[in-house]
């Protein structure tokens, strides 16, 4: 059996690198609740209020920075992002515990979501097509490795050394853009400067440049394109014309962000009725079993990922998108059962598994279907479209809770689940029927 990961690229191992070092000193983040509560006395109404503003204020990041690192590079941006939140967090520490700290916590996450996008779009220039889901895989495992370790540190420094957290967090960004800035060459500016030499060559729609013109990993095509070329490769040529207009030429990127929204609704349960469903169920031991279950979705993202990415790597990534779907419906429906402790375990490890499987192809996807020129926006897009369904999901579900109790919600995520992956695999049969391009809407 081969090795998963062992043919991916240099600046891939240097960007697993920075995932993992960035996720292990990530201390601040994961206790910003405690920080508003315990440190600040905020009350919980007031603390998950901030919390949703600041996932909300995140999103117009997202798209800002997808569009800036379509113009100007993907490195670049994610370096000054980086540079930006590791000088906030130097702040924080200056500061200390007052009021106007979880404001500053709250700009360098917002400037860190302006990364989300840049780097899912730095993945795919750097990675040939034949190699993407092994190395999402891989930063996914990387990031993932790094936050099983990472909260245990913080746990220890909160009490004790909290000042500890901000430096541990600022050191970490700028160990990132050391790693970056030697290893990593610059992306997505090249693109679009070989788009725009296109264009003006040819005049076309799509800015395709048979004779010379220059990939986003920097190579050069000698002579003309092949007849028989792939289906990455006629998809992924420079277009010209803004990110509404790519759209409607290619219809399945957005369809596809909108089931993402879906599937990201029923995902979302783990984090807001599956604590209140247990301590609905369980009582006192509520919290213990569901931090148990947090420790097996941790260990089981790091010890499923290399095998699933090598079971799945032949699949296309719809049907294994849909695949993911399935697991979240089995994961999550299987709950409305006597909900004992060795259940709840074998849910969550159901569910993670569709959590690892969209994780490690829903930028696959993206990327087979985005020109090299809008990579950023398009990445932006399907984060955002996506991340609506993560948000939407505590209020819809607090409906049905306060209506009905926190089991009820169980059957509604499991057929939604369900309905999700048949209409992914039908996205799966209306995109082989429309080809790669999707030319002739």
């Amino acid at each position: 059996m081969k090795l998963p990961f062992r043919n991916l690229p240099g600046p891939i191992w240097a960007l697993f690198v920075v995932r993992l070092v960035i996720s292990l000193g990530n201390f601040v983040f994961p206790f910003l609740t405690l920080i508003l509560t315990v440190k600040l006395g905020w009350g919980a109404d007031r603390a998950g209020l901030f919390l949703t503003l600041v996932q909300a204020s995140a999103l117009p990041g997202v798209f800002l920075g997808g569009k800036l690192s379509d113009a100007m590079g993907r490195k670049r941006i994610i370096l000054a992002c980086q540079g930006a939140a590791a000088a906030l967090f130097f702040v924080c520490l200056a500061v200390g515990f007052v009021p106007a700290l979880p404001f500053l916590i709250g700009g360098a996450s917002v400037i860190l979501s302006m990364t989300w996008p840049v780097m899912g779009a730095l993945v795919a220039d750097l990675a040939p097509p034949e190699s993407r889901k092994d190395a999402y895989a891989l930063l996914y495992w990387g990031n993932n490795i790094g936050f099983s370790l990472g909260p245990l540190a913080a746990g220890f420094l909160f009490h004790r050394a909290p000042g500890l957290m901000f430096i541990g967090n600022a050191c970490v960004l700028s160990a990132s853009i050391a790693i970056m800035a030697k290893f990593i060459p610059e992306t997505g500016r090249a693109a679009g400067a070989a788009a725009r030499a296109a264009t003006a060559t040819r005049g076309g729609p799509e800015a395709a440049a048979p004779g010379g013109g220059a990939h986003s990993d920097g190579s050069r095509r000698g002579g003309a394109h092949p007849a028989d070329s792939s289906v990455e490769a006629a998809a992924e040529r420079a277009f010209r014309g803004g990110l509404w207009a790519l759209l409607r030429q290619r219809p399945t990127i957005l369809l596809f962000a909108c089931l993402i929204a879906v599937m990201n609704f029923v995902y979302g349960q783990n984090g807001f009725t599956l604590p209140l469903f247990l301590n609905e169920a369980l009582g006192a031991r509520g919290s213990e079993v569901f931090g148990s279950a947090m420790t097996v979705n941790g260990l089981t993202v790091v010890l499923c990922t290399p095998l699933l990415a090598r079971l799945t790597g032949a699949l296309p990534a719809l049907c294994v998108m849909a695949i993911a779907s399935l697991f979240y419906g089995l994961g999550f429906g299987m709950l409305a059962l006597n909900p004992g402790f060795l259940l709840v375990m074998v849910s969550t490890v159901v569910w993670t598994w569709g959590e690892i499987l969209s994780a490690t192809n829903l930028n696959v996807f993206v990327a087979s279907k985005t020109p090299s020129s809008h990579r950023g926006r398009v990445n932006s897009l399907v984060t955002v479209v996506g991340n609506l369904g993560s948000l939407s999901a505590p209020f819809i579900s607090g409906r049905i809770v306060a209506v009905s109790g926190a089991a009820a919600v169980w059957p509604v995520a499991g057929i939604v689940a369900g309905v999700a992956a048949a209409l992914m695999l039908g996205l799966w049969l209306y995109d082989r029927a429309r080809g790669p391009g999707e030319v002739g809407l």
